[in-house]
C-alpha cells in the first residue's frame, strides 16, 4: 500500500494539489487489523498512508 501511497503523491493536479486514491478491503481479509492500522497517526513511517483513503467492504451477512 505504501507504493500506491507513493504513487498517488507523486501524481498532482499540475501543482495545486496532492493527488489521491481509494483502498478498499473485505472484512474477512486475514490482514484486515494491518490494513486499518495504516492509517494510525501513531503508526511507523514505513508503513502509513498519507494520501489514501481506505475502506472496508461488509457484506450483506452481518
Amino acid at each position: 500500500m505504501k507504493l500506491l501511497d507513493n504513487a498517488f503523491r507523486y501524481a498532482d493536479q499540475m501543482g495545486q494539489r496532492q493527488g489521491s486514491g481509494a483502498v478498499y478491503l473485505s472484512v474477512f481479509h486475514p490482514d484486515i487489523t494491518d490494513f486499518l492500522d495504516t492509517k494510525k497517526i501513531s503508526a511507523d513511517e514505513d508503513v502509513r498512508v498519507k494520501t489514501l483513503s481506505i475502506g472496508v467492504v461488509v457484506p450483506d451477512k452481518f
